[in-house]
């Protein structure tokens, strides 16, 4: 007895000898002969391409159907080709099923999980299958937004550096009235620094050190947030102008305020922080030339 297979085939015989030339008439993408153009055939040795369209004419030519140009045979070959051809522009292509509002809410939800597992336990240990466990998805739905840990990466890059940058909006925003600007941009920036954003976005360029994907994925936010820095709203902030020096003030404050956030201090951690952020304030203030070289650290005690 035939195999179902063999049945199948047999079974739509009709059709396939009045297929008009030029079509596929084996199973699409098949890279063996049909049964009924190659009666050796067991329908399960593989046949290449060029022959097997000599062996399509051939068995054409035996049923009295004339020549066939092997030319308009559709072989695999012939049909990955066509596959890989660019499509045509029908126009205006429809919605993307993930652009639905229920799909929006479920990538954000993903990329919100992943954001608070990055900075929890780091970005290698966050892996995507706890991502979808937290997000209350199955890994299929994960795939199914976020085919690749890449494209994951890329996308909660951008959406920590949404998030960062609204933070340091507010903080521009909320400048008390006739306080010193300065001050109060380092310690808001130095609050900032132990939010989830900041220190999810802190794991992902420490596995960038050694990750080139990562690398890669994270660069645009990376180059979005240090022009935002640079910005007329953070420059308020710091009191801070245009030109060298002042990019030099804003530089200090930011890196040795991250620089602080990442240290570890095994001992009078209060103390120590604490004292810092002033030395940083006092530079930055003489760097905005609004204090003296003496003022970094004043021999007296109570003046510190």
């Amino acid at each position: 007895m035939p195999s179902p297979g063999v049945s199948a085939l047999m079974a739509s015989r009709s059709s396939l000898e009045t297929a008009p030339l030029g079509l596929c008439i084996h199973p699409p993408g098949s890279v063996i002969a049909c049964r009924f153009c190659e009666p050796a055939c067991v329908i399960a040795r593989p046949i290449p391409g060029a022959a097997l369209a000599q062996r399509l004419s051939n068995s054409y030519r035996a049923r009295g159907r004339g020549a066939v140009d092997t030319a308009k045979l559709m072989t695999p070959a012939r049909l990955a080709a066509s596959r890989d051809a660019p499509a045509r522009d029908s126009g205006p292509r429809e919605t993307s099923p993930r652009d639905t509002p229920k799909s929006l809410r479920t990538r954000a939800r993903i990329l919100d999980c992943a954001l608070s597992l990055f900075a929890e336990i780091g970005y290698t240990a966050a892996t995507n299958a706890d991502i979808a466990e937290r997000a209350g998805l199955t890994r299929g739905a994960m795939l199914y937004h976020f085919p690749s840990r890449e494209a994951l990466t890329r996308a909660v890059a951008d959406h920590i550096q949404v998030q960062r940058s609204a933070l340091l909006a507010q903080a521009a925003d909320k400048a008390p009235q006739g306080s010193d600007l300065a001050e109060h941009a380092i310690d808001a920036y130095w609050q900032m620094l132990h939010t989830p954003p900041f220190r999810a976005f802190a794991e992902l360029e420490a596995a960038a050190r050694h990750d080139p994907a990562v690398a890669q994925a994270i660069a645009p936010a990376q180059a979005a947030f240090d022009q935002a820095q640079a910005s007329e709203q953070f420059s308020r902030m710091l009191q801070a102008g245009s030109g060298p020096r002042f990019q030099a003030s804003r530089d200090l404050a930011r890196f040795m305020l991250e620089g602080l956030s990442r240290a570890h201090l095994t001992y009078d951690e209060e103390a120590r922080v604490a004292n810092l952020l002033t030395v940083i304030k006092r530079a930055t203030h003489m760097l905005n030339r609004k204090g003296d070289l003496q003022d970094l650290w004043p021999e007296d005690p109570s003046a510190r």
